[in-house]
């Protein structure tokens, strides 16, 4: 195409041009999905993708849809495989500039190609989520601006597993991981309270000390993004048990306590370490005044933190919130995943975002049934799987992602994810999703004064009923149990219609509980580490097909 596209133009825009332009965009949600689905499939008529489904036939939304099914990784994968081996044309027009590589939602390996196009709307979708964070903590501006004349001022602790290794595929292309491309497309990498080095640590443990060993030494750290806060509360946790050891090296300026650090890492981190007791000293008398060692102290001027607020893993940000300066706010770090970015979180302490209407084109299959719906027509309050034609060469992709409407900002939907859609509990056409797992635990758990921990759930098909296998932060020895398992079902009532059906029907049998011994979740974290998976990475399942082990129940 010789003209600009949408998505080049706007990512073209200096920021204060592109914030002016930010409410006519989201004011013409269905031109501007219509428009950008033209162009995808106005630039990739040549390849071979677009000849088998006669791109050059289609002209409008509902010809793109007779023409194109509805697909998954199962079909796209053939074509990846052949990309992987230096074929171009496959699934877009373009060369293959990189592979982002993902281990799925199943643990299958996924090689997801990418187009330069796609790297223009990832760069374009970051630049929009920075434009709202700094929306959100004003301060932030005057920090960056100030740095770009003065130095560093204020420092961004980064918890995401940022890949900085270099690979390819047998061909020579780039294989490249969604963590690491985020980082190098934000310019952040001189704000950051550690040095990237410290990825490339094999041991887990040394390379949290070494994070929070270089992190703590820097009282200004102000911003703190991540994916899953459980990572955070788990870092703050490991520095309080290391704390003493963590002061004398950074009075120091040493690293002895790490643990086993590779020679070649560990070269390459003495020039960074100088002695700082005076930093050492200020630590040590706040803990002398019987201030906790936590970001509260450590970090008084803490503005954000960027963490996954929807779903299962948003409840781990209530764990955090207490351990930080009371000023902070919290902010979506954005939906979305290694095949693209969905939406832009636009506000403080709000899941949903507005959806990306300008880097990718959105179809909704409505969860209740009925046919695909376009982002302006989405109802409020209403759950559909996610389909997404993107740059990258995926058409009509479904991405089994359950999101639900959560508004509009003119005629463009904030979205949330919900869940996978292969996570749903469903012995009888009921469709329980985990938030309502989640959600009603937590509901008949508080009045007692019990907070839930983690939580699993089996569906027994065959006795047509819900196991659920809880822990829990306090003890549970004063709780009836009996009639606890009667509230718990009563909230399930409430929250989840289906559920609710059937069980007035008695095709679903009253649920059972069994109560799991403490550590049960970390023993969890802990298998699917020695996976290979980095804390960070990790969403427990809600729902499960197996019982947990029995050595984990209590007596």
């Amino acid at each position: 195409m010789d003209t600009l596209t949408i998505t080049e133009e706007l990512y073209n825009l200096d920021n204060q041009t592109l914030v002016s332009k930010i409410p006519a965009l989201f004011a013409q949600a269905a031109t501007i999905q219509e428009t950008l689905l033209k162009q995808i499939i106005a630039s990739n008529v040549s390849c071979e993708w677009g000849k088998k489904y006669n791109f050059d036939q289609i002209q409008t939304i509902e010809e793109y849809r007779r023409h194109v099914p509805i697909t998954t990784w199962e079909d796209v994968k053939p074509y990846s495989d052949r990309m992987v081996e230096g074929e171009n044309g496959l699934l877009f027009s373009e060369n293959v500039k990189q592979f982002m590589f993902t281990s799925g939602s199943t643990g299958k390996g996924k090689f997801i190609p990418e187009s330069r196009m796609s790297e223009v709307a990832r760069g374009l979708v970051l630049r929009l989520r920075q434009i709202f964070d700094v929306q959100a903590a004003p301060q932030l501006y005057a920090l960056i601006k100030q740095a770009k004349t003065q130095g560093i001022k204020g420092r961004l602790l980064s918890l995401a597993n940022v890949r900085v290794d270099e690979a390819t595929t047998p061909s020579g292309i780039p294989i490249v991981y969604a963590s690491g491309q985020t980082m190098a497309q934000s310019k952040l990498n001189s704000y950051l309270a550690f040095p990237t080095l410290l990825h490339l640590v094999k041991n887990s443990n040394t390379k949290d000390y070494l994070i929070m060993r270089f992190a703590i030494e820097h009282p200004d750290v102000c911003v703190i993004s991540g994916n899953n806060a459980s990572r955070l509360s788990y870092l703050i946790q490991f520095a309080e048990t290391h704390k003493e050891h963590l002061l004398l090296d950074i009075e120091q300026g040493t690293i002895d306590y790490a643990g086993e650090i590779e020679d070649s890492i560990k070269e390459q981190l003495q020039p960074l370490l100088t002695p700082n007791p005076e930093r050492a000293q200020a630590l040590r008398k706040a803990l002398e005044e019987g201030k906790p060692f936590t970001p509260a102290t450590y970090w008084p001027d803490l503005m954000l933190g960027l963490f996954w607020l929807s779903a299962s893993v948003g409840r781990f940000v209530k764990d955090v919130r207490p351990l930080l300066p009371a000023t902070t706010r919290f902010m979506d770090v954005g939906y979305g995943a290694s095949e693209a970015k969905f939406n832009l979180p636009m506000v403080p302490e709000d899941p949903a975002g507005a959806l990306s209407i300008a880097t990718t084109f959105f179809e909704f299959l409505p969860t209740e049934g009925g046919a695909p719906l376009l982002a302006h027509e989405l109802k409020e309050g209403k759950q559909y799987e996610l389909v997404i034609t993107t740059w990258g060469g995926l058409y009509r992709y479904n991405m089994q992602d359950i999101v639900v409407c959560k508004g509009f900002v003119g005629t463009t939907p904030k979205i949330e994810f919900v869940t996978k859609s292969i996570e749903i509990i469903n012995i009888c056409d009921e469709k329980v999703y985990p938030s309502n797992i989640i959600n009603s635990a937590e509901r008949a758990l508080a009045p007692h004064g019990i907070t839930l921990k983690q939580v699993q759930i089996y569906g027994d098909a065959e006795a047509r009923y819900y196991h659920f296998f809880i822990e829990t932060v306090e003890d549970t020895d004063s709780l009836d149990k009996n009639s606890f398992e009667k509230e718990l079902q009563q909230q399930l009532i409430e929250l989840a219609e289906g559920y609710k059906v059937f069980s007035a029907t008695n095709v679903l049998k009253p649920l059972k509980v069994t109560w799991m011994k403490k550590g049960w979740q970390e023993s969890l974290i802990q298998a699917r580490l020695s996976s290979g998976v980095s804390r960070t990475q990790i969403k427990l399942p809600i729902v499960v097909k197996e019982k947990p082990q029995k050595s984990w129940h209590q007596e």
